[in-house]
């Protein structure tokens, strides 16, 4: 039986696309079989899936537009399914939160992100397992080191590994990523240890 995966946050930006695909990747390499579900109207996964395809690097991963029709009626054939989902949505962030198995939230440390990301929390945590992902962290930041602390303070779930503020990872669209040079390998290993 498949798990589903949902990656949120209200907030535009916060990188999760990055995460859907860096995720998804990092699991077949352990030897799942995924699909990606992209229900961004911006269409970010297909398009990454698009641009590998022609430039003769497919993804180990299906990636499939979708929408709350096809979510609805969407039924899992692989290991994993992973849902990226649009910003600034709340009706796609609830019909996923309500199907997902667990539920990360990509988070960059700074006041704008953290009020969002407040927002997601308290959407999803009450219906499903909920996890921050701390991403652009820059541990020298005060931002960085304030929202951990709040998140910690206020019991909010959270992964142990930090994904590090780097601008190569947001020029790796349409390649195959390599997990392990972000901390999405030691992420997707603390996933697995809660699903």
């Amino acid at each position: 039986m498949t798990k589903t995966i949902g990656v949120v946050n209200l907030k535009g930006g916060a990188g999760k696309t990055t995460a859907t695909m860096l995720l998804a990747t990092q699991l077949t390499l352990f030897g799942h079989t995924v699909t990606v579900l992209d229900m961004d109207s911006q269409g970010s996964a297909s398009n990454w899936a698009r641009i590998a395809d022609e430039d003769g690097t497919p993804l180990p991963f299906e990636v499939m537009a979708a929408n709350h029709v096809t979510l609805r009626s969407y039924k899992g054939k692989t290991d994993f399914t992973i849902i990226d989902t649009p910003p600034t949505d709340p009706g796609v962030v609830d019909a996923v939160v309500r199907i997902a198995d667990a539920v990360v939230v990509p988070a960059p440390p700074g006041d704008m992100d953290a009020d969002r990301t407040w927002d997601t929390v308290n959407v999803a945590a009450p219906l499903v397992p909920t996890y921050v992902l701390l991403a652009r962290f820059d541990r020298r930041s005060n931002d960085a080191r304030d929202f951990t602390k709040q998140l910690d303070e206020k019991g909010v779930a959270r992964f142990e590994t930090v994904i590090p503020a780097s601008l190569p990872l947001g020029r790796i669209r349409g390649t195959i990523p390599k997990p392990h040079l972000w901390g999405y390998d030691a992420a997707t290993t603390e996933l697995l240890e809660v699903l």
